[in-house]
């Protein structure tokens, strides 16, 4: 039996709520530098400088993530795939964005073993059941929301 584990629709940021963000930082870097601009005693500057200096920070990284946007949706379809069944050139990819990102590695990780699990043919119920329940503890303990709401549901199946 395969035991399919997928992120929700939620979990991936869409182009056009990217987009979005990323005006909202541009106009609010601009904003800032008028204000700046317009009465430079009106506040601290050091304050002002920072907010500043935050506002470009989050341009900076809306831009990066509408540019590796394409990229991610194509790791999102290549997960659930059977990994020893990608290409040498997907499978390069796939680890060069995994190695990026310590969360998105946990669920795969988390994914394969649910999956081996599953494959254990030796294994008699109640070893199963045990290592079900030692997963499910594991994903909420993770700190990841999909992990999480995914092992309560699996829960709610009468572990």
């Amino acid at each position: 039996m395969r035991v399919r584990a997928s992120a929700g629709a939620g979990s991936f940021r869409r182009e056009d709520k990217l987009e979005g963000y990323l005006e909202a930082a541009r106009e609010r870097v601009a904003q800032l530098k008028a204000e700046l601009e317009a009465d430079p005693g009106k506040a601290d500057r050091t304050r002002q400088a920072a907010r500043l200096r935050a506002a470009r920070e989050r341009e900076a990284r809306v831009a990066e993530a509408l540019a590796r946007l394409p990229e991610l949706e194509a790791i999102k379809r290549r997960l659930g795939d059977d990994v020893e069944t990608l290409s040498p050139q997907d499978r390069r990819q796939l680890d060069a964005v995994l190695a990026k990102s310590s969360r998105l590695l946990l669920v795969v990780e988390m994914r394969r073993e649910l999956a081996a699990l599953w494959q254990r043919s030796t294994a008699t119920q109640e070893e199963l059941i045990a290592r079900l329940q030692d997963w499910c503890r594991r994903a909420e303990a993770s700190g990841i929301r999909q992990l999480e709401e995914f092992s309560l549901r699996l829960r709610s199946y009468a572990l």
